[in-house]
């Protein structure tokens, strides 16, 4: 039975995982699960984090289409014949909050799921996601073009007094 849960686990905080990465472009804290055997976390870590993981994603799924039905209200508002700034204003400012809103729920889970860790599994996870946020080596850099020398200008006869 706590096989399943954990595969059900993992698979739900992986959905949340790639979502938070495509949305915000960071590492989401359904990787936790992710690195469970790694960080050695224990049957009742797991279901913390999973129940925060749930929350927050629930969370997320819920603001997100506030958000869109906000940028939908926006879109239309902008297409009428003359937008009123005030309404504009109104809009831009509930999505902002709203996007604020999305960023403080993910980062409260994080904080959470961090209290359920040990100094040192915390501190493997900091280890790991290092790993995982490096860049890839990239290409080098192609070698810069050399300059074409210059050649010294030839003295004007006419100036030289020759």
């Amino acid at each position: 039975m706590k096989r399943i849960y954990l595969v059900l686990l993992s698979i739900v905080a992986t959905s949340f995982h790639s979502t938070a990465r495509a949305d915000t472009d960071s590492v989401g804290p359904g990787i936790v699960v992710e690195l469970s055997h790694s960080l050695s976390l224990t049957a009742d870590q797991l279901q913390g984090i999973g129940e925060l993981v749930d929350t927050s994603t629930r969370a997320a799924i819920h603001l997100r289409s506030e958000i869109e039905l906000l940028k939908l209200d926006l879109r239309k508002e902008m297409r009428q014949e003359s937008p009123t700034e005030e309404r504009v204003g109104a809009l831009i400012d509930a999505i902002g909050s709203k996007e604020a809103d999305t960023r403080k729920s993910r980062l409260l889970t994080w904080v959470g799921v961090r209290k359920l860790l040990t100094t040192e599994q915390r501190a493997r996870l900091s280890k790991e996601l290092l790993d995982l946020t490096k860049p890839t080596s990239a290409p080098p850099a192609p070698a810069p073009k050399k300059r074409p020398k210059i050649r010294p200008e030839k003295p004007d006869p006419l100036l030289s007094g020759n």
